[in-house]
């Protein structure tokens, strides 16, 4: 594979349906910043 044949970056993150805490929200908060300034696609799929 080539850096030319990439047509996007994606970051896939599964994420259980428990709440989340304060910490974990900021960071992940943290996380969809720096994969967006970076052009990452940040996608977010809640497992059941």
């Amino acid at each position: 594979m080539e850096s030319g044949n990439i047509k996007g970056r994606v970051l896939k993150l599964v994420i259980n349906d428990n709440p989340l805490n304060s910490s974990q929200i900021e960071n992940l908060k943290k996380v969809v910043e720096n994969a967006n300034k970076s052009g990452i696609k940040v996608e977010a799929i809640l497992l059941k």
